[in-house]
């Protein structure tokens, strides 16, 4: 910038003029305070310490001229008599705003004079800087989403500076909010305030996550989520925040929306007409009554699930599980993998729930025997104190139907039910109860269950891999398993050398593998392989009618040829 090309001018004849008011003395090197880099919009303080090496006390200047429109400062420039052996700590302040400054490297040498001793100088450097993001792609396109469904995609981040980026997601206009008149009374505000309820909507699009910290050259991958609510073409603005900078990523999102839409109509004169009231005819009293058809078209490309929110068993029994599960977000939804009509929830969610309610009936039926067993306790204790009976403990207990073998199972309150013959009846009991859940005792309309269900959930949820990461994660083809992970570990980088006959991919492939130390695979030797294989898989299956396509096109192009030849030479 013009500021830093005049303070270089100035360095160059302030060092000049040191040399020839200092012809005679003896100059040292000069001492470095470097600032690295500073952030455009804040403020630096540096200490440094002077100490007085010699056996009388010494006078020095800094001088201060030398400081104009460089961004530094002193908190002092003129020390007078600093004992022998003795430090003195100074400030020195770079404010790069206040000195109006541009990006880029600083540097000011500064002449301190030193009474009857030598001269030196101190040089004060800094890097003038700002936070910034480069973006893998600032356009995205998510095409046509269902309603109730959202799309993913991925984009990078990148911080091309030296020094850490913090950024977060800013919506245009979500905090936008009309402002109360003036001239509006306190009651009415009051009532406004207490009977309108602020309504949180759940955002179209959305950063995941909404905000981070980026290292200095680092990357990062984060995801943008589209979920439409109606069936409308959608076209919003993300924009990402850099702190401490004047740049900002804006990210132009554009989706539509698809909603599911049915038509209910009848069909009168083999013809169907839309209604919205369906008409019975006049019936009588105790009479079987009138029944009437109608007809549901969808006017949807793909197919949909309709149903009944109170009658309908199936819904009734998902949501109960979809109570239990964690991990919904402040708009009360949650991220189950897609499923087609008609299906039902995943696998990983009903096993949980199940788990869950079988945890629940352990505990009931161990706390019900222990319950029946120290009911028969008080039982002997009052026997004994009414008629003074003594007895040995085996015969109370077998005189009221407890074995040692019970008594020995409930004696320890933390200790399952593992006795044979006792496992077998709690197990026919669970499964009776988990057959006829809802149904019979534990209904979601007491508030008491349903909290004893969740208290539950909570202790079986392993949070590290929720049941709802389980499901997500079979969806996504993502291997959990030992093996799978180990996998994932020992990935790496993949060349392939491809190129025309000749041309010295061979030769390349054997060096690239003698470098890396890696397999060197052929291609054409493991899908020849794959072919011959007796237990072809699909997709040697495919890659074997390719080639078989592929060779016949070029036999009856071979053969095309040959008879273009004959023709021509029978002309000539």
């Amino acid at each position: 910038s013009v500021s830093n090309l005049g303070l270089s001018a100035s360095l160059h004849s302030s060092t000049a003029s040191l040399i020839k008011q200092h012809r005679n003395k003896i100059i040292l090197p000069d001492y470095l305070i470097d600032f690295g880099y500073v952030i455009l919009g804040t403020v630096r303080d540096k200490q440094f310490h002077i100490k007085n090496p010699t056996d009388s006390s010494i006078t020095f200047h800094l001088d201060r001229s030398y400081l104009n429109k460089s961004g530094f400062s002193f908190d002092c420039d003129h020390v007078k008599n600093l004992p022998s052996n003795e430090t003195i700590v100074l400030t020195v302040t770079f404010d790069p705003r206040g000195a109006n400054l541009g990006l880029g490297e600083v540097e000011c040498r500064v002449p301190v004079e030193v009474s009857n001793g030598p001269a030196f100088r101190l040089r004060l450097k800094a890097n003038v800087t700002m936070p910034d993001l480069h973006v893998s792609n600032d356009t995205l396109d998510f095409g046509i989403v269902k309603c109730g469904e959202c799309k993913i995609a991925t984009i990078q981040l990148k911080n091309p500076k030296e020094i850490r980026c913090e950024w977060i997601a800013a919506y245009p206009g979500e905090d936008m909010q009309e402002r109360p008149s003036k001239a509006i009374t306190r009651s009415y505000r009051r009532t406004t305030s207490s009977t309108k309820k602020k309504q949180i909507t759940p955002r179209i699009f959305e950063v995941l996550p909404s905000n981070g910290v980026l290292p200095a050259q680092q990357r990062v991958n984060i995801q943008i989520k589209f979920m439409p609510t109606e069936e409308q073409n959608y076209e919003n603005r993300v924009i990402l925040r850099i702190n401490q900078s004047s740049q900002r990523i804006m990210i132009i999102c554009r989706g539509s929306g698809l909603e599911p839409n049915i038509v209910i109509g009848q069909i009168k004169e083999n013809q169907f007409i839309p209604t919205t009231s369906i008409i019975f005819n006049p019936i009588l009293t105790h009479s079987q009554g009138d029944e009437q058809d109608i007809v549901i078209k969808n006017t949807c490309p793909f197919p949909i699930e309709i149903y009944n929110l109170e009658f309908d068993k199936q819904f009734l029994e998902e949501e109960k599980i979809l109570r239990l599960l964690p991990g919904y977000d402040e708009y009360n939804n949650i991220l189950l993998p897609t499923r087609p009509a008609g299906d039902k929830l995943p696998a990983e969610l009903q096993k949980f729930y199940d788990d869950v309610i079988k945890r629940v009936e352990e505990e009931r039926l161990t706390k019900e025997k222990e319950d029946d067993t120290t009911k028969k306790l008080d039982e002997i204790s009052t026997v004994e104190q009414q008629f003074g009976v003594e007895q040995t403990p085996s015969e109370n207990l077998s005189s009221l139907g407890i074995g040692d073998r019970d008594l020995k199972v409930q004696s320890d309150r933390d200790t399952t039910v593992t006795t044979t013959g006792t496992a077998l009846n709690t197990n026919a009991g669970l499964s009776k109860t988990i057959d006829d859940y809802g149904k019979s005792e534990f209904e979601w309309g007491d508030d008491k269950n349903e909290g004893l269900l969740k208290r539950t959930a909570e202790k079986l949820i392993n949070f590290d891999m929720t049941p709802v990461a389980q499901a997500l994660a079979r969806h996504l083809g993502i291997d959990l398993s030992t093996d799978g992970a180990q996998a994932r570990n020992r990935r790496g980088v993949a060349i392939i050398v491809h190129g025309p006959p000749c041309s010295g991919k061979t030769t390349i492939a054997k060096e690239l593998s003698q470098r890396y130390d890696c397999a060197l695979l052929n291609l054409d030797d493991i899908i020849t392989e794959a072919i011959n294989s007796p237990n072809r898989s699909e997709a040697a299956t495919r890659a074997y009618q390719l080639c078989r396509d592929a060779m016949e096109k070029h036999l009856e192009e071979q053969k095309l040829a040959e008879i273009d030849s004959e023709h021509v030479a029978a002309q000539s």
